[in-house]
């Protein structure tokens, strides 16, 4: 019983048929590196106005742009307009165009993972609803809104699987499980088909109903286990490679966006046992592992190891705990020796090059679990990788004709800020190689802190570097404080806010009333460049970058003095525009 497929251009393009229990699966794969689709079959003949189309899908690179599903809204027109399609523009964000409104989803998308993706059309309330590996999202459409159009066979005749109606953007990697519903599944319905708890199946199209026309595709079969199909086990375990000292194990786990694995004694025998099923030929010569565990850490749990006979013998000098694999014994070591160890992830992230914007390469890479020269290949979102040379140093490359585009030199890995080199013009740049999101400040070493850390009086990367540079407001040219600051807009002069004016009572005596009051305002100066703003918070300047800016004046009339003037804010917060500005 064949339940999906899809298609791409590439070698080595694939798309999956699920059968039944998701155990064995239908290969289809496109040795002609052409460009192709596929289209479904065997629907039934409806005319919907609330529908759902659920499906999974497992990149094996992100091309910008790539097409997962396109349900066209006429096949006799030219014009780019869908009932619905599923477009993949970066990892961080799909965009969604239903019933010819783009929608924009912010997500995390992972290559080599199966994502998951469920879009639901309620026509009467002018709802859609889209869940996308687990994050939901609820979009109202006008009440006025009037171009939309029931689901019918038309469209479902024209359904395109694995790239756009025109064969320009397909998608490369494994499709699989397509499922279309005649009604709005609920979140929970949502969230359980991600999992695949979910009982019911697509009454419109699903494996048992319906087939696809896949032209230029051969077809094999693999397995599939539904642990690798399904949400809900995220946790990923990522072999070290090679031998590095326990400081260095543990910096390359946070560079990834993990920590080293902690193999205690309550849980050693299951999780070897899972490592050796997970890493077979690894594990066939290995003797020694780093636990993850420091003598400083283990205080109540220390006579609970399964030590080696005489161990541990190495007092204060040696800090760091190993295992001997064939007999799971622990023995204590300096920290300084290099054994191989593990990370533990929830999930896998993706990296960004940064402060590169005068050389074409891909900014955007992620972990492909190959080894070259004993080190983990990055792949780009589109044209390059970054590989540990034969040399001996690290390279960007383009992936087509393997060209050195940039070289760095001296570094067990490129995390963090580096001096990379351009051998074609003999030019340096410094760049920073991370996985941090825009919610987190990337450290110098490569590791991450929320935004809210950096420039808080305390050093929370372990390099200092949340720390330096901490002014957050950058004066132009020819700045002056004096100076109030001029509209964009030709006719409109500066507009200040009163907000909020706050009163209160202090004192009552007699006929005498104390009064404290606040004046909260607003205004926009488009002179100024901000640094290290947050979104959704309050971003405080300090008192010596307020006393850079220009503010406004306040006066206050009093019954005894007279007219006074407020000459300066207590505090002063920044925040961006809805514009973002």
């Amino acid at each position: 019983m064949r339940m999906l497929i899809a298609a791409f251009y590439s070698l080595t393009a694939l798309v999956l048929i699920v059968r039944g229990s998701y155990e064995d699966v239908t290969v289809l794969t496109n040795n002609n590196g052409s460009r192709s689709s596929a289209s479904i079959r065997g629907y039934k003949e409806v005319d919907l106005s609330s529908w759902t189309v659920c499906i999974r899908f497992r990149p094996e690179t992100l091309r910008k742009d790539a097409t997962v599903l396109e349900i066209p809204y006429s096949t006799e027109s030219d014009d780019d307009v869908y009932l619905l399609r599923l477009l993949l523009t970066y990892m961080d964000y799909a965009f969604v165009n239903i019933q010819r409104r783009t929608l924009m989803v912010s997500t995390s998308f992972q290559v080599y993972k199966w994502n998951y993706v469920c879009c639901g059309f309620d026509m009467e309330k002018k709802k859609v609803h889209v869940s996308i590996n687990g994050h939901q999202e609820q979009f109202e459409l006008p009440v006025s809104y009037d171009k939309l159009t029931n689901l019918t066979v038309k469209h479902l005749s024209a359904t395109v699987v694995g790239s756009d109606s025109n064969r320009e953007n397909s998608f490369f990697g494994s499709i699989s499980n397509l499922n279309i519903w005649s009604r709005v599944l609920t979140p929970l319905e949502a969230k359980n088909w991600e999992q695949c708890k979910l009982n019911s199946v697509g009454d419109i199209f699903n494996g048992g109903t319906g087939y696809f026309d896949a032209n230029l595709l051969n077809v094999s079969t693999m397995s599939l286990l539904k642990e690798q199909a399904c949400a809900g086990n995220d946790s990923k375990l990522i072999w070290i490679p090679e031998p590095l000292t326990f400081d260095e194990s543990n910096l390359f786990c946070k560079n990834i966006g993990g920590t080293m694995l902690k193999i205690t004694s309550d849980v050693s025998n299951s999780t070897i046992h899972h490592l050796k099923d997970k890493h077979p030929d690894v594990f066939a010569g290995l003797r020694n592992l780093w636990t993850g565990l420091t003598k400083d850490g283990l205080a109540k749990d220390w006579n609970a190891l399964d030590w080696w006979e005489s161990e541990p013998n190495g007092k204060d000098k040696e800090q760091c705990i190993a295992m001997i694999v064939p007999s799971q014994k622990y023995y204590d070591v300096g920290c300084t020796s290099v054994k191989n160890g593990y990370c533990h992830l929830k999930t896998l992230r993706n990296f960004r090059l940064r402060n590169l914007s005068k050389k074409k390469v891909d900014f955007l890479y992620f972990l492909n679990m190959n080894v070259k020269n004993g080190k983990y290949v990055f792949d780009g979102l589109q044209h390059n990788k970054i590989i540990f040379s034969d040399d001996g140093y690290w390279a960007i490359i383009d992936s087509a004709t393997e060209a050195e585009i940039l070289t760095l030199e001296d570094s067990v890995y490129p995390f963090g800020y580096k001096l990379w080199r351009d051998p074609a013009l003999n030019t340096t740049y410094m760049l920073s190689f991370d996985q941090c999101s825009d919610e987190e400040f990337n450290c110098a070493d490569g590791t991450c802190i929320p935004q809210q850390r950096k420039c808080n009086g305390k050093a929370d990367c372990a390099d200092i570097s949340d720390e330096v540079n901490c002014t957050k407001i950058d004066l132009p040219f020819g700045y002056e404080q004096t100076q109030s600051p001029i509209s964009t807009y030709e006719g409109i002069g500066l507009e200040i806010k009163i907000t909020q004016l706050n009163f209160f009572i202090r004192s009552i005596e007699g006929q005498q009333v104390s009064l404290q009051f606040g004046i909260f305002e607003t205004w926009r100066d488009s002179r100024l460049v901000f640094y290290d703003i947050v979104s959704r918070t309050n971003n405080t300047l300090t008192r010596k970058d307020l006393e850079k800016i220009w503010t406004p004046n306040c006066s206050v009339y009093y019954s005894y003095t007279g007219l006074e003037e407020v000459k300066e804010f207590t505090v002063l917060d920044v925040a961006p525009t809805k514009s973002g500005t």
